[in-house]
C-alpha cells in the first residue's frame, strides 16, 4: 500500500537496486554473509529474550525499593540514574518519542543521568528490560515510559516538580497524550515502516555500519511486525487519502493547544 511521505524523511533517495546473493556481479564476501547471519540470530533472540525477562522486571517493579521519601537533591542522595535509549540518527537526539518524553521530564525535574544508546540490534541483550526506554535507578531497572515518569517525579527534589494543573487541564492533557500515543503515532509508524522508500532511508540512518543485505533483512522483519500491529488499530484498513485526513485532524487538534 502506498503511503504518504513525511517531510523530515528524504524519500527521494536514489539507493541502487540490490539483488540478494550478488554484489557488483560477484558472490557476496564471507564477512557480509557472517554479518547477515548475526542480524538474523539477533532478531530471533529478541523474541525469546523479551519473554524471559518479563518475570524478572515484574518482580523488580513490585519491590519498589527504588522509591524513597527522601526529598534531598539528586546529588545529596547520590542517585545513580542511567537511561537507555535508541541511537541518535537523522538529526534527532533519539528516534524514540518515548525516550524523548522521559528525557524531557528528567531535565525539567533537574535529575542528572547518564544516557546510553546501544546499537539498535543489541538492545535485547544490552538493555535490562530488552527495550527502551529503560531507567536504571541504583542498579534496578524500570521499564515503560509512564512508569518511569511516575518514579522520576518521586525521586526529584521538592523544589523541582510538575506544575499543579486544574482538573480540567489534567483531563484535557491526558486526552491529547492518548491522541498522540494511540492514534497519531500509528500513522507516523505506517509512514516510516510500511513505505518502501521511507523505510529504506530510515534504516540506512539507523544502521549506518551494517551492509545493505543486513538492513534489508531488518527492514522486512520490522515491516511484518508493524503491519500486524497497525491492522489491529482503528485506522488499519484506511487508504492513503483517509490516513492523510486522519493525520490532519490530529495535527489541527494538537496545534490548537500550542
Amino acid at each position: 500500500m502506498a503511503l504518504m511521505k513525511i517531510d523530515y524523511f528524504d524519500v527521494t533517495s536514489n539507493e541502487s537496486t540490490y539483488t540478494p546473493g550478488t554484489e557488483n556481479g560477484l558472490v557476496i564476501p564471507i564477512q557480509v554473509a557472517i554479518d547477515t547471519l548475526k542480524v538474523c540470530i539477533r532478531l530471533c533472540v529478541q523474541v525469546y529474550t523479551i519473554n524471559a525477562r518479563t518475570n524478572f522486571l515484574a518482580q523488580t517493579v513490585r519491590s519498589k525499593s527504588y522509591l524513597t521519601c527522601d526529598r534531598r537533591s539528586n546529588k545529596e542522595r547520590e542517585l545513580m540514574l542511567v537511561l537507555y535509549g535508541l541511537p541518535s540518527c537523522a538529526g534527532l537526539r533519539s528516534s524514540s518519542p518515548w525516550v524523548m518524553k522521559v528525557e524531557l521530564a528528567m531535565c525539567y525535574l533537574g535529575l542528572d543521568y547518564e544516557l546510553k544508546q546501544p546499537d539498535i540490534l543489541r538492545i535485547p541483550s544490552a538493555v535490562p528490560t530488552s527495550k527502551v526506554p529503560c531507567l536504571i535507578v541504583n542498579g534496578e531497572p524500570i521499564g515503560e515510559s509512564e512508569r518511569i515518569l511516575a518514579v522520576v517525579e518521586q525521586l526529584a527534589a521538592s523544589s523541582s516538580s510538575y506544575p499543579c494543573l486544574f482538573d480540567e487541564d489534567q483531563v484535557r492533557g491526558t486526552a491529547f497524550v492518548r491522541l498522540v500515543e494511540d492514534h497519531l503515532f500509528f500513522i507516523i509508524s505506517a509512514v516510516k515502516h510500511l513505505d518502501a522508500q521511507a523505510s529504506a532511508v530510515m534504516w540506512s540512518a539507523m544502521l549506518p555500519n551494517h551492509n545493505y543485505l543486513s538492513r534489508w533483512l531488518v527492514r522486512k522483519y520490522v515491516q511484518i511486525v508493524q503491519t500486524r500491529r497497525f491492522k489491529c488499530t482503528s485506522i488499519g484498513e484506511l487508504t492513503e487519502d483517509e490516513l492523510r485526513v486522519e493525520a490532519l485532524k490530529d495535527i489541527r487538534a494538537l496545534a490548537g493547544q500550542l
